[in-house]
């Protein structure tokens, strides 16, 4: 990472030269990367720019066609479903946006974003100075110039043909669009972009002189009734009028609400509680309350002229999960619900596909989805696997967990959860008194061969099943319904499988051999918490796990799996093993700008992998971890302050949220000097810490533990 200082800002001196480490701005729905080729670019995109030509046709094929296919291995029936399920279309797809061109008058000296603020400001030699932050307020971007500067618009070039790279699929041209039409009217220009169904999107600005300063207005709309040209025209006039103060103060109240609901501070490793705000910062760049979900890129495309790495979707065995799993304890409940709001907006689609592709009953969810829930085409063994939504599930849990509120529970993660469990009653089959799958894996090992079709229920399944089943008896004990079908249902589900060494395998009599990049046989461990960690016998086989898959070699890591590996670490008390992966992950994962690009690019050794694809999950992942070394509740309840941090650490402040409460801490050389914890109602919490211990009552309001 560049340089860096804790809660304030980003900062790079000199140009930033690739799009990979530039400055992200972002307000939940449209974002911005910064950086300089001579011109200055801003990159800008929206997670609304979408082809859905796909979102009303059904998939030409079927699970029976699947099933039918691995039982033979018939390779033609398989490469028959590769093309029904699209394999060789280039959509669904997210949709790269434009670019402002502004002319450099002088050699850009540095660029700084302030992290508070959400401003970010570049400085020039000569003097020069530009601001520009993204309104939440208006969804518009704001470009305050110094001085006048050349402004140039610059669309996605549909239309001529390229040569693939080696990461690539497609091409922008692959998608059959003419480019966009131009019309300048009023001191606004916009540029058109249709594509080949009534969905069309349109970018522009205007600029306007206002006292001392210069002042560039963007945007970008979308509709499906031919009228996002005019949206966009009314919006940008309308906000040239109100100018750019009062905007300005807003958005600036707004970015620091927003950081003031949590942070983190740890004198001794600034890297890691650096990068921490930093990826909480970009969370709240892609997320908001009554927006999109974040995507593989959240409202960031690569700027390389082409389409997104994955077409930009959303992969269900894993990625979008893990994207949420930090929102939680950083207490930003309200950007969070995103992804819970997406769920449930879609339910009744996620139902037809249950019906209409695997022939069953309740709620299922393609592996990979466009932002209508339209499946879009990977490989099969995971896109089309009956436990993606059981995974997905655990978004109702988490919120529930941090919320406690009974409506919630009631009219939505009791819904969802029932469906999902209705689902995989109706599509699994019975042999004896066990429920089996008709097809099962573990992502992604093996690839797309055909031994990714493991032999028996994986391990993945069956913790996701299990977790479904014991949510649901749970939840439904509180709501005083009758549990009686889901403990009949969980009695029929075979115990995670373990080898004769008492180590979790693939699947039973298939121990996994080789360095692997996702955890998914490790899942009931962490983040399902299927096996307890007070349980002597299931910890002991949690922790043997844990540790015969880092024996393995981190050779086919990403870097995502670093964090994933961390988290689980913390939870089974394998405290130096996660430091290890936290370190590792922000050496050699991550861009100057902190963006997570999967591979080892730096080549400090730690994978083979060396591409640099960007996604965003990896950050939140780690974000998880090093929330979890701070503060976490054990699976007795008590409350763990500090339990994972090592024993160098000695300067540490945080500020997070632990289910309804919120804590705020401060340790200072060694010794623990404040604990501040704010609870919604009175209440009784056990602390276990090296610092404090204790059972404590405490009253609604602020509790004042030790100061």
């Amino acid at each position: 990472m560049s340089a860096f200082n804790c809660l304030e800002c980003l900062y790079k001196k000199g140009k930033i030269g690739r799009w990979e480490n530039a400055i992200p701005i972002g307000n939940g729905t449209l974002g911005g990367l910064i950086y300089s080729e001579k011109p200055l670019i801003f990159s800008i995109d929206s997670n609304k720019t979408w082809d859905m030509r796909m979102a009303n046709q059904k998939l030409g094929f079927d699970y029976s066609m699947i099933k039918e296919a691995v039982k033979n291995h018939d390779e033609n029936l398989i490469k028959e479903i590769d093309k029904l399920s699209g394999r060789f279309l280039a959509y669904p797809t997210k949709l790269p946006g434009f670019r402002i061109l502004i002319d450099e008058q002088s050699e850009i000296l540095e660029y700084r974003l302030n992290l508070r603020t959400g401003v970010a400001t570049i400085y020039f030699k000569n003097g020069q100075i530009i601001e520009t932050f993204i309104s939440r307020k208006n969804n518009l971007g704001y470009i305050i110039c110094d001085r006048p500067c050349d402004v140039k618009l610059q669309m996605p070039d549909y239309e001529t043909k390229k040569d693939l790279n080696s990461q690539q699929s497609f091409i922008l041209s692959d998608l059959g669009y003419k480019n966009g039409t131009r019309k300048y009217e009023n001191n606004i220009l916009t540029v058109l972009q249709t594509t080949t169904t009534s969905f069309a999107y349109s970018c522009g600005f205007t600029t306007k002189k206002l006292y001392n300063k210069f002042l560039i207005i963007y945007g970008l709309e979308t509709s499906d009734n031919g009228d996002a040209d005019l949206i966009l025209r009314k919006k940008i006039g309308e906000a040239i009028d109100d100018g750019v103060e009062s905007i300005k103060k807003l958005h600036i109240k707004q970015s620091k609400r927003y950081r003031n609901k949590s942070y983190i501070y740890i004198k001794e490793e600034q890297n890691l509680s650096n990068l921490w705000t930093l990826n909480d910062y970009y969370f709240g760049c892609c997320s908001t309350k009554g927006g999109n979900p974040i995507a593989l890129q959240g409202v960031w495309t690569a700027d390389n002229g082409e389409l997104p790495p994955w077409r930009g979707d959303y992969h269900f065995d894993m990625n979008i999960q893990m994207t949420y799993w930090a929102y939680m304890k950083a207490n930003h409940l309200d950007n969070g619900r995103s992804l819970v709001d997406f769920l449930w907006k879609t339910k009744d689609k996620a139902k037809l596909f249950a019906k209409e592709f695997f022939n069953g009953k309740g709620i299922a969810l393609p592996g990979c989805v466009d932002v209508n829930l339209t499946s879009i085409s990977g490989w099969h063994q995971y896109n089309y696997s009956l436990t993606a939504v059981c995974w997905a599930s655990q978004a109702f849990e988490h919120y529930y967990q941090y919320t406690k509120s009974i409506t919630f529970l009631r009219t939505r993660a009791y819904p969802y959860f029932k469906g999902v469990a209705e689902f995989i009653l109706s599509t699994c089959e019975k042999v004896g008194e066990k429920i089996i799958l008709p097809l099962t894996s573990s992502p992604e090992i093996f690839g797309n061969r055909w031994e990714a079709w493991l032999p028996n229920n994986s391990a993945y399944d069956i913790s996701l099943i299990r977790y479904v089943f014991e949510k649901l008896i749970e939840y439904s004990k509180i709501l005083k319904k009758p549990t009686k079908k889901w403990e009949l249902a969980i009695s029929k589900v075979e115990s995670i499988p373990v080898g004769k060494d008492g180590v979790i395998e693939l699947c039973r009599d298939v121990p996994l051999n080789e360095s692997h990049r996702h955890l998914s046989h490790l899942i009931g461990i962490y983040p399902l918490n299927v096996l307890k960690t007070n349980n002597k016998n299931e910890k002991e086989i949690a922790v043997n796990s844990a540790k015969a898959f880092m024996k393995l070699g981190t050779s086919a890591w990403m870097g995502y799996t670093f964090g994933w590996y961390a988290g689980m670490c913390v939870r089974l008390g394998m405290y130096s093993e996660a430091e290890y992966c936290l370190k590792a992950f922000e050496e050699a994962f991550v861009a100057e700008n902190g963006f997570h690009l999967n591979g080892d690019f730096k080549n400090k050794g730690y994978t083979d992998a060396r591409y640099m694809p960007f996604t965003l999950e990896g950050n939140f992942a780690y974000n998880d971890a090093l929330q979890e070394m701070l503060l976490r509740k054990d699976d007795d309840g008590n409350v763990l302050i500090l339990k994972g941090i090592p024993k160098e650490w000695k300067n540490v402040r945080f500020k997070l949220r632990s289910e309804r409460n919120i804590y705020e801490c401060e340790l200072k050389d060694g010794e623990l000097i404040k604990l501040i914890i704010k609870a919604p109602e009175n209440c009784f919490i056990n602390i276990v810490s090296e610092y404090l211990n204790g059972k404590y009552e405490l009253k609604k309001g602020e509790n004042i533990i030790k100061e």
